[in-house]
């Protein structure tokens, strides 16, 4: 009599290594990375002099899902043949990956840098114009002037947001105020229609994507929500005694933004705010001075941190309970922060020359097989 076991052998492979890197500049032409090492925990790895005052940054992963590290020179040099940059491993900000110096063709004067979902794109823009690059032979793909068909004067892009399949521009025009534009993934702008919206204020700021298919604006006293399919207006959502200067999604379907005005002492002062569908709350009372202006704020979806360039610091919170984390000074970051990227595994990892556009995590993989291997008995 011949009997059959069925037998199951689970192989589990450990997880891969999650990052959570966020790289900086300074003022002083610092390139600097911080590793978050928890949503409780993260360090200052490393400063190198590049001598690039005020220099661009900005992290994607290349067509293999190897991290990248992007430094744009935005010097506009009209004696070359465009804006130079270098590309670093975040492993290792020492040394460019590059023996000879790379430039984006073409454009001078970068101001924004912006990286596709896909990691396959950069997108730059230099006063009205937004161009995108392939992140593998960095030869310009597409280009486009945003200046309005009408009787404005050429527009000057204020920033970029990029969704899965669209692209949105928020750009300053002399007649019309600030207006929004959206393109398809291809700087196209013959997808259905091209639309066009006033955002009815000459202060807005910042522009920011919260899904696939809904954008924020900030504006001079508020934060307003802009739908995908609903093209006609600008919902308010928050308003401010404040100016908004900043904002960015938090990891659900709300956002953080950030005010900003003077005390009588001259001095900035910033406050970090949280808005969901539920509540608006102060974030964890971060009301930060500071003698400079400067604030941005990025998320992290790995650790769950947001970071806060706030003047001459950076913060970092947990978004979860806005606990502080650390806070970094201009006199360890080498100088006072200028702007910062987050670079982690969560950007997509995808095949090489994959053009389906999908998002791979990179915190590591979960291999289960089952084998039927039979065994045999008499008796």
């Amino acid at each position: 009599m011949r009997k059959f076991l069925l037998s199951f052998v689970l192989v589990f492979v450990l997880f891969g290594a999650s990052y959570a890197d966020i790289v900086y500049t300074t003022s002083t032409g610092t390139l600097g990375l911080i590793e978050v090492t928890s949503a409780s925990s993260a360090d200052l790895k490393g400063t190198y002099t590049k001598s690039l005052s005020n220099a661009l940054v900005s992290a994607y992963s290349d067509y293999d899902g190897n991290r990248r590290v992007i430094l744009v020179d935005k010097t506009n040099d009209l004696t070359t043949s465009g804006d130079s940059f270098s590309r670093f491993s975040p492993n290792d900000l020492s040394k460019a990956l590059d023996e000879e110096t790379k430039y984006f063709e073409g454009v001078y004067g970068t101001e924004i840098i912006r990286n596709s979902r896909n990691g396959k794109s950069l997108f730059l823009s230099s006063s009205s114009d937004i161009y995108e690059f392939d992140t593998d032979t960095f030869a310009m793909k597409n280009s486009f002037d945003c200046t309005p068909k009408s009787d404005d004067v050429a527009s000057k892009i204020k920033d970029i947001a990029v969704l899965e399949n669209r692209i949105f521009i928020l750009a300053e025009t002399q007649n019309s105020g600030d207006v929004v534009m959206r393109f398809d993934g291809q700087l196209k702008r013959n997808v259905g229609a091209f639309y066009q919206w006033a955002v009815a204020s000459s202060d807005a700021t910042k522009i920011a994507e919260l899904d696939n298919s809904r954008v924020a604006v900030a504006r001079k006293n508020d934060v307003a929500l802009l739908e995908n399919k609903k093209v006609t207006s600008l919902v308010s959502l928050v308003s401010s005694d404040n100016p908004v200067k900043d904002l960015c999604r938090d990891s659900g379907s709300g956002f953080f933004y950030a005010t900003q005005t003077t005390d009588s002492s001259g001095n900035y002062v910033n406050t970090i705010s949280h808005y969901t569908q539920s509540s608006i709350n102060n974030f964890a009372n971060a009301v930060l001075n500071s003698t400079s202006s400067t604030l941005q704020l990025i998320r992290d979806d790995t650790y769950n941190v947001l970071g806060v360039i706030s003047g001459t610091e950076i913060n970092l919170y947990n978004m979860s309970d806005g606990t502080l984390i650390n806070t970094f000074t201009s006199s360890e970051l080498g100088g006072n922060p200028v702007n910062m990227a987050i670079t982690n595994s969560r950007i997509n990892t995808s095949n090489k020359k994959n053009n389906s556009g999908c998002e791979v995590s990179g915190l590591g993989m979960i291999l289960l097989l089952m084998c039927v291997v039979p065994f045999s008995k008499k008796f």
